[in-house]
């Protein structure tokens, strides 16, 4: 039927536009350094799990707040101060969410002494200073950790900071602290000190109250654990398997494929896109599901195929389409249409006989 031959259509769009490899080259060069490849492996599959958000579109959330239609890439190694993971956001231009991944098969203390914490927070400080105004409220520093790096760092300071954003709008600053519990306000009174000391640092004075709390509310703390069975992983292949793989069964060897495309991009510093996380699983073998995020465009579509042929039966019975389908490895005239402007076409068009995507290549055989 026509409409199931459109809907095919549109997928194998997205999977074949050109792959540009030189996108992100700019950002080859690393900055900091990682201790262990243990390490190196956390911050890949940080990215490779925020890559599946990504992919689900609008059917998956990140971080508590964040769709997944509102990523637009993933950075690894860029030229930041928070240079471990960057996400691009779609909400505001500028707008970025700055992800810190340390590994630790350890606690992690809030204290002066702790270099994951102090550097973490310096980088934040520093990385905020940077960020335009008006994309600061729609932008994020994330401190990535695993779940064994004890109370203090996953359960005390996140905990302090959510209540400081849904609680503290009303009220100063040191009142809010003193109303925390005893180890919630420890690591809380740290955090804000290392803030303050680092802040002083680059321009010579502490901040104002407001900028410190502005910085504050941007600060998330998020527990990533990955390996057989983990939460993490076994969240990613659940999203996978519900939202962006055609076969469930298919979900393990898609996340696997993922970690070895952002291991390789760890060392190279690239930024990937929806598009070129697609088309490197579809060359992995992987059959895709059709993104969820085209559903409109493609009930649409259908629409249009029913007004044109009520019976359900193209006239030309897919010829042409067929024809046209051969088009697609031949030519980007599909390139930057969207599906809607398909449609629009092709209800204009009374002398189509099915849905035209561009004039066939002159150097086509």
């Amino acid at each position: 039927m026509l409409s199931a031959i459109c809907a095919q259509a549109v997928y194998y769009l997205v999977q074949t536009a050109p792959v540009d490899r030189d996108l992100g080259t700019a950002n080859r060069r690393r900055f900091g350094g990682r201790a262990t490849a243990e390490g190196v492996a956390y911050e890949s599959r940080i990215a490779a799990s925020i890559a599946v958000t990504m992919l689900c579109g609008s059917k998956s959330t990140l971080w508590n707040g964040i769709g997944g239609d509102e990523i637009s890439a993933v950075t690894l190694q860029s030229p930041e101060a928070v240079d471990d993971v960057v996400v691009a956001l779609r909400p505001a231009e500028g707008a970025r969410a700055f992800v810190s991944a340390k590994y630790r098969g350890n606690a992690i203390p809030i204290t002066d002494a702790s270099s994951a914490f102090v550097d973490t927070i310096r980088s934040f400080v520093t990385q905020f200073q940077t960020l335009p105004k008006e994309a600061r409220s729609d932008s994020r520093f994330v401190w990535a950790i695993p779940s064994s790096a004890g109370a203090a760092a996953t359960r005390y300071l996140p905990q302090t900071l959510d209540a400081h954003r849904k609680e503290a709008f009303d009220s100063p600053l040191s009142q809010f602290t003193n109303s925390r519990a005893s180890n919630e306000r420890r690591v809380f009174e740290k955090l804000c000190e290392q803030i303050k000391s680092t802040w002083a640092q680059h321009v010579g004075s502490d901040p104002t109250e407001e900028q410190l709390r502005a910085l504050l509310r941007l600060i998330h703390v998020e527990l990533y654990d990955f390996g057989a069975g983990l939460r993490s992983e076994r969240i990613a292949e659940r999203e996978l398997r519900a939202h962006v793989v055609a076969d469930a069964s298919q979900a393990p060897m898609a996340w696997s494929t993922l970690e070895k495309i952002f291991e390789r991009n760890d060392r190279n510093g690239l930024t990937v896109t929806p598009a070129s996380l697609r088309r490197e699983l579809v060359a992995a073998g992987i059959a895709l599901a059709l993104p969820s995020d085209y559903a409109d465009d493609i009930e649409r579509l259908r629409g249009v195929s029913k007004k044109r042929h009520p019976d359900g039966a193209s006239p030309c019975r897919g010829s042409c389409m067929q024809r046209q389908w051969r088009q697609f490895s031949w030519s980007g005239s599909l390139a930057g249409r969207s599906v809607g402007k398909l449609a629009r076409d092709y209800g204009r068009n009374s002398s189509n006989r099915c849905i035209g995507f561009g004039p066939r290549p002159s150097s086509a055989a």
